[in-house]
């Protein structure tokens, strides 16, 4: 009997254990992401810093090196944006001339 009771007992600790790793869930700063750099070590970096690998050696971006390349990729998604900006007006226009005439 008291056999069957240490089982009970270390197989509820463990259980127990697993349940709190399991629900052990960080939560960040809006715009942060943990970034895993190696068997059980992450960092908290910005959401997109890339993380590069060579020869075993592994490389965060640098906080220049992560602005420029977010700043570059604003400023491709606005040149975007400011096109279809035109687009609409050019249709906008299009279709107040279409009514004007029409009537």
């Amino acid at each position: 009997m008291r056999k069957i009771y240490i089982f009970l007992v270390i197989i509820s600790s463990i259980l127990a254990i697993a349940i709190a790793k399991d629900n052990d869930v960080l939560e960040f700063t809006p715009g942060m992401e943990s970034v895993e750099i190696g068997p059980g070590a992450s960092i908290l970096v910005p959401e997109g810093t890339e993380k590069n690998e060579y020869k075993g050696v592994i490389t965060i971006d640098d906080s220049n090196e992560y602005v420029v390349r977010r700043f570059i990729e604003v400023e491709k998604r606005l040149e975007k944006l400011e096109g279809e900006v035109e687009g609409l007006k050019k249709i906008q226009k299009d279709k107040k001339d279409e009514v004007l005439n029409s009537e």
